[in-house]
């Protein structure tokens, strides 16, 4: 590529903020989306790209490739901040239902527990007293255990053993007892 001589290179640069050739401001922002709008703007560009000496071609071209990574980079961040504004409501929304679906759920239970009474049906607690200090002393131990999964099921071996496998529970070795709460050891008796 020939230089030109400095007197005919001259700095020119596009300022896409000012309105080309006379035409409004207002009138790009409002045609900017329509496809005459971006026709027109185009061959504008094209126009005065055409009037500038080849010497500042490659420096106007990186201008106009800069706004418009800019703008690009602009409505980006834009959809970023409003994506995390619709992710923070969705999370409030969330927390109010779960809060919601919280009380129903001990609405309905209670409702339950109120129908179980009033229809006479028989409900059993059962509480699964610690072992007292005397009791550990004296060499006891605890032979019932837990459901993990079902927190109303309880076990009990037949055969006693000091040492039980939790993972070894099995219809051969446990005797399986169904009630409609379980309260271990560590829960008081005042609830």
């Amino acid at each position: 590529m020939s230089q030109l001589p400095s007197s005919a290179q001259s700095n020119i640069s596009i300022d896409f903020n000012d309105p080309p050739i006379g035409l409004e401001q207002s009138w790009l922002e409002e045609n900017r989306d329509s496809r005459e709008g971006h026709t027109l703007l185009k061959s504008l560009i094209i126009d005065q790209i055409n009037q500038i000496p080849v010497a500042n071609f490659n420096l106007v071209l990186q201008q106009c490739r800069n706004r418009t990574s800019d703008g690009v980079s602009c409505h980006l961040s834009q959809q970023i901040e409003l994506y995390k504004q619709e992710i923070d409501k969705l999370i409030q929304e969330n927390q109010r239902v779960s809060k919601q679906l919280h009380k129903e759920m001990k609405l309905r239970q209670q409702y339950f527990n109120e129908l179980q009474l009033l229809k006479g049906a028989i409900r059993i607690f059962v509480r699964v007293r610690p072992l007292l200090t005397h009791e550990i002393q004296q060499g006891d131990f605890t032979v019932l255990r837990f459901s993990k999964t079902n927190p109303q099921t309880l076990f009990l071996p037949k055969v006693l053993q000091e040492t039980q496998p939790e993972d070894k529970i099995t219809k051969q070795s446990h005797r399986q007892f169904q009630f409609d709460k379980v309260l271990g050891p560590n829960v008081h008796q005042k609830m």
